[in-house]
C-alpha cells in the first residue's frame, strides 16, 4: 500500500463469528493527512481523521488545521 501509487484497498473481517484486530502502520501524522473512504457505489468521501484521545493532549494533532477538501 503506497500513497504514491494511488492504491485503494478494502479491509474487512475474515470471520463472521469472531472479532478481528487490524494493525495499521502509517508513515505520516495520520491525524492531519487527507484520506478518503469510498461508498459501495464508488463515491469518494474525503476526510481528515484527527485523534480521539480526550485524556492527554496531542501536540501533533493538526486535524483542525487541515480540513478535508
Amino acid at each position: 500500500v503506497s500513497p504514491r501509487v494511488g492504491d485503494i484497498h478494502r479491509v474487512h473481517n475474515a470471520f463472521d463469528d469472531r472479532t478481528s484486530i487490524s494493525i495499521h502502520v502509517y508513515g505520516g501524522n495520520i491525524s492531519g493527512i487527507h484520506r478518503s473512504v469510498y461508498t459501495e457505489d464508488g463515491e469518494r468521501k474525503p476526510f481528515v481523521s484527527g485523534y480521539s484521545n480526550t485524556h492527554l493532549p496531542n501536540l501533533w494533532d493538526r486535524s483542525k488545521d487541515t480540513p478535508a477538501s
